[in-house]
């Protein structure tokens, strides 16, 4: 799934942090959102590639929270 399609679906992240290269490893951009719709507060971040395509999503406490 695309980074705009995402946008679309989930609007406009809370936080996000732009693509950078760390040790000569290409590190895509993190978008973090708010799950709403459960009796916990619960935040999903979503992690894209160099290429801004969803590599992976995380669902995770918002007390855990580190950004």
């Amino acid at each position: 799934m695309s980074i705009e399609r995402v946008h679309s679906v989930f609007g406009e992240p809370i936080r996000s942090v732009p693509p950078k290269v760390i040790m000569k490893r290409d590190i895509g951009r993190a978008d973090l959102y708010s799950v709403d719709r459960l009796h916990i507060p619960v935040s999903m971040q979503i992690r894209y590639d160099m290429g801004d395509m969803v590599e992976s999503v995380s669902f995770f406490p918002t007390s855990e929270l580190r950004w």
